[in-house]
């Protein structure tokens, strides 16, 4: 070859990649990104979800070792309301912004699946889950500016600290805290402000699981007791980075305490249906429909009722996803 040959040819090694070459190849990497990359989403969803279902068949294992262990339900465990120290007004989790930096408590799925109302917990609900359910302590949410929380209420003490949480003792609280209720919730605490779900109200709602129904619910926080003593990690679910990107500040697991007897009674005479006949949420046309007794409370196993889900509303094992209300009596 010609030396005027070779020059040349060492010349175009050295000009590199065009433009047009590497556009093209810029192409076929975001071509091959867009079909991989939903995949790949799919396969950490799944080991999310995967997770996710271990942790609450580990979480209740671990409730009921504690159960068996110290014969009560843990203290300290979170109640997921927001308290406003400075109005002297209590929130629910349903309504938007009610943490003083702008952050919702729950996703608006998990209040699509569980519905919560806030319900005012009366003098004898309070003395059933002191005395019945073992529970002693709680840990509520209050106005992040402010560190002493519902302290001129109940004499409330910053739980730890990050002054987002008080603690509050329910031995010194007869009566008056706001707790969400599934499914529907007394607003007075009197038993004459009871009122259910608005879409219970309609044939073809539909709800996580019909036996929660009318049950408070309560939070495993990093202040629980059963962090302290049977779980050495904080039980937040795996999705909890996802949930925080939304604005939504609640990723721990949820404990679904057993019906009270007291609040069947509050709401036995006032209007409150006190069951249901749901339809398994399958396509298939031949599902079997089920009605659920909601005056049921078993006293004898009472605490070994409790049930537990996700910060975004799944349990397990998930038989389905949802249940469909056909009729309310």
């Amino acid at each position: 070859m010609c030396t005027k040959c070779t020059e040349k040819c060492k010349s175009r090694r050295n000009q590199g990649f065009t433009l047009l070459e590497m556009l093209v190849v810029i192409m076929i990497m975001g071509f091959l990104l867009a079909m991989i990359a939903p995949k790949l989403l799919g396969v950490f969803q799944d080991a999310e979800d995967t997770i996710c279902d271990s942790n609450i068949k580990e979480s209740k294992k671990y409730v009921s070792a504690f159960e068996t262990q110290y014969s009560k339900l843990p203290d300290k465990m979170m109640v997921p309301a927001y308290y406003d120290d400075t109005a002297g007004t209590w929130h629910g989790p349903t309504e938007e912004n009610v943490i003083a930096d702008g952050n919702e408590v729950f996703t608006s799925a998990i209040l699509e699946r569980i519905r919560l109302m806030p319900h005012v917990l009366n003098v004898d609900e309070v003395d059933e889950i002191v005395n019945d359910l073992g529970i002693r302590e709680v840990v509520v949410l209050n106005n992040s500016d402010d560190a002493d929380g519902p302290a001129g209420l109940w004499g409330g003490a910053p739980a730890n600290d990050a002054s987002q949480f008080c603690l509050i003792d329910l031995t010194a609280a007869p009566a008056g805290m706001t707790w969400p209720m599934i499914g529907g919730g007394d607003n007075v605490g009197d038993g004459t402000g009871w009122a259910n779900h608005a879409d219970w109200n309609a044939v073809g709602e539909d709800i996580a699981d019909p036996k929660w129904a009318y049950r408070l619910i309560l939070g495993i926080g990093p202040d629980s007791e059963l962090m302290h003593r049977i779980i050495a990690a904080e039980g937040q679910c795996p999705s909890f980075e996802r949930a925080a990107a939304d604005d939504t500040m609640w990723g721990w697991y949820v404990v679904v305490l057993p019906r009270l007897q007291e609040t069947v009674d509050s709401f036995s005479g006032s209007g409150v249906h006190e069951d249901i006949t749901c339809w398994a949420d399958s396509s298939d046309a031949t599902s079997q429909k089920k009605r659920f007794d909601l005056t049921y409370v078993d006293g004898e196993y009472k605490r070994a009722a409790f049930d537990i889900f996700c910060p975004e509303g799944h349990r397990y094992p998930e038989v389905v996803e949802a249940w469909g209300i056909e009729t309310i009596h």
